[in-house]
């Protein structure tokens, strides 16, 4: 799906260009060729048209056991009709099929047929949803694609994401001789409870024999910690016996799960690597770390990439480590590829909009647009909530970038707002210019002017450029000088006291300023707006307070400092001359505010 298909069609699936195979055809998983496979129809009548499962042949348990009991006497015997049925399925699962629905033919690949047909989940068998089928051929695609190592998918919660990883490692290490298939979750007893015994033992009891490998029983008939195909294990009396007709079958291959550390996997080599919900690291784990760590056992110095991965998540409550995963879903992005033709992650990022999996019909299709009312009912039901709002809108993400919003708790704010604006920096590039406010020629008291620095101490935003006019309109009266611009710009400031905390931890000093209005250009697209952003921690102290003297002065506006911190910053605005920049609160007697929520606040009132 990857690669041209002679005759073959186009669909474009999130973002990819997909190549799906003629009617009536699919492609070997085995060799790659393109061959005739099956067309079902369940009715001639288009409504009555839609995906169901193919059963067995009538009495097939009864006549699996007396084909079973000839055998014991005529090794050479099979039923005609059950062996034709066991090749059939098993052309099916190799080659995929096609199937009608509501008067259109569809492909499915064989993998997805594995799923649909015979992958028992918690409530039997998988219902046809047509972002599944979508799904399901990017993982082709991504296995076919011979420079990635496989699939970042990002979800709804309830997709059915992780059944999809059990198939996926299952179906190619249940065939191919020596090969080792890991499983890891957000932790340990996820990776054992949720992926391994129920996405991966539970439906593997309910496979058809010939879809099931001769299992190693030597630790019981219940896996707990790995599922080996191989020769069983006997014990007691018979444990030296040769067990020829066994041999010829085993496989040697197996499939486990690892911690959810980021060494989980570390060394050993891997055909098949399911990773459930790395996007809810937490605190536990860096999950591009442990991808980096993972990614190395897909590799072989000789053969190159020899192992395939399927990551998919829903995305939790944003924090460090999940802005870890954040960034792995960036350098995954297939639209920017290295010149060695992979990503920077090697993987292929896939986001699934919650549109395509709600409102579902009987035919898997999704009603795009009234899913889109019923979520935007349920945000409308949250709007004077913003925590519950940015839950929701997590949960049903319709776009990436609102897969990725937090839920800030105890914010002053309007929430939305800050989500709009986090969005937009999250997922768009150089948009801010780093630098610093200096004194012009160095000389003190003079002019202050803005010099690029890539290490510099603040951010401004592109764009955004005063004209030589328009900065440092102050005024010295005596011996003080005095703000003229504060019409135009307010600013605040959280600084620090201790030149060295005690634990050497560092507490950063931070400012912003702000853009009110500007009376000379009402188009000003920075109107209400902030355009200075500060986030440092000079040697001193007081080369902290010399930059906000600095960053006031070339804005020409008051600032209002917290004043948890002493009279420090405070003196030293004095002492230089620049006492008139210090920005007082109705009912206090000296400059600055308490660091309290009302108190921010007020500040934040008076600022703007």
């Amino acid at each position: 799906m990857y690669k041209p298909i002679p005759n073959g069609t186009t669909e474009d699936v999130y973002g990819y260009k997909v190549h799906i195979p003629p009617v009536g055809f699919g492609i070997n998983r085995i060799t790659g060729k393109l061959e005739p496979t099956d067309i079902l129809k369940r009715s001639d009548v288009k409504e009555e048209q839609y995906w169901e499962a193919t059963f067995y042949p009538p009495k097939y348990k009864q006549r699996l056991a007396k084909e079973e009991e000839l055998q014991k006497t005529d090794k050479d015997y099979f039923d005609p009709e059950l062996e034709d049925f066991r090749e059939q399925e098993w052309g099916r699962r190799l080659r995929g099929v096609w199937f009608w629905n509501k008067g259109k033919l569809v492909y499915i690949t064989g993998l997805h047929y594995l799923f649909l047909n015979w992958w028992g989940i918690d409530v039997g068998l998988p219902e046809f949803f047509d972002y599944q089928r979508k799904i399901f051929y990017l993982v082709d695609l991504s296995i076919e694609d011979e420079k990635a190592y496989g699939l970042l998918l990002v979800m709804l919660r309830r997709g059915g994401k992780t059944y999809i990883i059990g198939v996926f490692v299952y179906e190619f290490i249940s065939r191919v001789k020596k090969a080792r298939g890991g499983l890891v979750s957000k932790t340990d007893k996820d990776a054992k409870n949720e992926v391994f015994k129920k996405a991966i033992v539970s439906p593997y009891k309910t496979l058809p024999h010939f879809f099931k490998p001769t299992m190693d029983t030597g630790k019981g008939s219940n896996p707990e910690s790995e599922l080996r195909f191989g020769m069983p294990s006997k014990r007691g009396a018979g444990a030296d016996k040769v067990y020829d007709d066994e041999e010829m079958q085993e496989l040697d291959s197996f499939i486990d799960f690892a911690a959810s550390g980021e060494h989980g996997y570390d060394g050993p080599k891997l055909r098949r690597y399911g990773c459930d919900e790395p996007g809810k690291p937490g605190n536990r784990f860096d999950p591009y770390r442990r991808w980096q760590v993972a990614k190395k056992c897909l590799w072989d110095n000789r053969k190159g990439i020899i192992g395939k991965a399927l990551l998919a998540t829903t995305v939790d409550e944003i924090n460090d480590k999940d802005k870890k995963f954040q960034q792995l879903f960036k350098d995954s992005d297939p639209t920017k590829r290295l010149s060695n033709g992979q990503t920077t992650s090697g993987l292929l990022a896939v986001f699934v909009p919650a549109t395509e999996a709600r409102c579902l019909d009987k035919y898997g299709y999704a009603d795009t647009e009234k899913a889109y009312q019923e979520i935007m009912a349920e945000r409308e039901a949250y709007k004077n909530d913003p925590e519950k709002l940015a839950e929701a809108i997590r949960k049903d993400p319709i776009t990436i970038e609102e897969a990725f919003r937090s839920t800030t708790r105890d914010c002053l704010f309007d929430m939305t707002k800050i989500h709009e604006q986090l969005d937009f920096l999250a997922w768009n590039e150089n948009i801010t210019e780093r630098g610093n406010f200096v004194w012009e020629n160095g000389v003190k008291d003079s002019k202050v002017v803005w010099e690029k620095n890539s290490n510099g101490r603040w951010l401004i935003p592109k764009g955004f450029i005063l004209k030589p006019e328009e900065t440092n309109m102050i005024e010295k009266r005596s011996n003080l000088f005095f703000p003229l611009n504060n019409w135009r710009f307010g600013s605040a400031c959280d600084p620090y006291r201790a030149n060295r905390t005690e634990d050497h931890r560092r507490s950063m000093g931070t400012s912003i300023v702000k853009q009110k209005n500007n009376l000379t250009n009402h188009e000003d697209f920075f109107i209400e707006a902030y355009v200075s952003q500060y986030y440092a921690r000079p040697n001193t102290a007081e080369m902290m307070y010399e930059d906000m003297l600095l960053q006031s002065v070339y804005f020409g506006c008051s600032i209002l400092i917290e004043n948890n911190v002493g009279n420090g910053p405070f003196d030293y605005f004095r002492r230089r001359g620049y006492g008139p920049f210090l920005m007082h609160l109705p009912g206090y007697k000296e400059p600055g505010v308490p660091s309290s929520v009302p108190n921010k606040q007020t500040a934040f009132y008076f600022m703007e």
